[in-house]
């Protein structure tokens, strides 16, 4: 089986944040794409990492030189994803709502924890319907807006949260990522609480569009299932962040997150081979991850990018996404997870990463580091960008 080797380039300080900045948040969840004018564009989060954050404008950094150089930029609006038919598409960054609380359910399904503090579930068929549907910006090819399209489809046993502990917010639902599949089908991709058996748990969902996202369709869900080596399987959130790779083979790959507020938790890996409508029983594909994500090369080559603590990429030359490369270590680990969970130390990443290709076998990536040195020396959350290369050996 032929294997990939990554090789990576010095970094480079996309930005930086003032050294008094080291709350969680802030210089934080990068993510890059490459502008009309041929610009590399990164966005990063600039707010605390919380629900009352969610419709607040990112900060913007361009690079006109492949990711060597980069300057602020005043750039609010995003380039999305290109289309069949020349729109764009992106996830709509919506502001929370405030309802009254009368205007909630009169009962709820359950209490249950998220990111350490506790939330309502509702049934989303009982939530008034101007707070329902799932969000989705656009914009239309010849045009320079992007306006916020609402799109009301079903996933089964999904419900919604509401922060009753944390001013009374509700919440919008969209999509945590959207993929355009080799035959043009659009793929938006979700994760949200689910009342499925008895349990509330996070679960991941995916709907499709085959007409450029005007429509969607319910192809199927991934529920948690409890991995009894994993010795806090029982408190698990669920299956988070899930991202997926269209592989050489014509199969699908699924990653996913199970780490929580509590325990440091694996990455799951599952396949499919009918289109998304059915998955493999997840297995363990490390033992730490969150918002993995993947990234295909032309060259054949799958990567992973995964971190927490610490951020490391993974290379798979296998059509099939099976076998995959060792860790390749972009931010090292310095604190036990631990240490980190229990006492609360500092992060040296918010070990959220990005990636894109540039050419057949290189790629840019895009992720945080806490500890840069500016120009006095004194560390400083940054975001940094790094240039990779891949290398097929026998």
């Amino acid at each position: 089986m032929k294997k990939a080797e990554i090789i990576l380039d010095e970094p480079s300080i996309i930005a930086q944040a003032d050294p008094s900045i080291r709350r969680w948040g802030p210089f934080q969840f990068p993510s890059i794409e490459r502008l009309a004018d041929g610009r590399l564009h990164c966005r990063y989060h600039i707010e605390d990492d919380t629900a009352a954050a969610y419709g607040k404008a990112p900060g913007n950094a361009v690079s006109p030189d492949e990711g060597k150089t980069w300057e602020p930029s005043g750039l609010a609006a995003r380039q999305g994803l290109l289309l069949p038919n020349g729109d764009r598409i992106s996830a709509a960054n919506m502001t929370a709502a405030v309802p009254e609380k009368s205007e909630l359910p009169p009962k709820r399904i359950c209490e249950t924890l998220l990111n350490s503090g506790r939330v309502s579930c509702y049934d989303p068929d009982e939530i008034p319907a101007r707070y329902g549907g799932y969000y989705l910006a656009r914009r239309k090819a010849g045009t320079d807006e992007w306006v916020n399209e609402r799109h009301d489809f079903h996933i089964p046993f999904s419900v919604r949260i509401y922060y009753h502990n944390a001013g009374g917010l509700l919440p919008y639902r969209g999509f945590s990522r959207i993929r355009l599949a080799p035959d043009a089908t659009v793929w938006g991709l979700i994760y949200e609480y689910t009342w499925y058996e008895g349990n509330a748990r996070m679960a991941a969902s995916f709907v499709t569009s085959d007409d450029n996202g005007y429509h969607w369709s319910f192809r199927s869900t991934i529920f948690y299932k409890p991995d009894f080596e994993d010795r806090y399987w029982a408190t698990r959130t669920g299956y988070t962040e899930p991202d997926i790779a269209f592989l050489p083979d014509g199969s699908l790959a699924c990653l996913l997150r199970t780490d929580d507020s509590f325990h440091q938790g694996p990455s799951y890996i599952c396949y499919s081979i009918d289109g998304g409508y059915t998955w493999t029983d997840p297995v363990r594909f490390d033992d730490l991850g969150v918002w993995p994500c993947f990234l295909s090369l032309k060259c054949g080559v799958t990567l992973a990018g995964y971190g927490r603590p610490g951020l490391f990429l993974r290379a798979s030359a296998d059509p099939a996404g099976k076998e995959w490369s060792g860790r390749t270590t972009v931010v090292p680990v310095t604190v036990s997870s631990e240490v980190l969970h229990l006492w609360g130390e500092q992060d040296t990443t918010c070990s959220y990463c990005d990636m894109m290709a540039l050419s057949d076998d290189t790629f840019y990536l895009v992720y945080s580091d806490f500890n840069v040195p500016n120009a006095d020396g004194a560390p400083c959350k940054t975001i940094l960008g790094r240039r990779g290369t891949v290398r097929i050996v026998e």
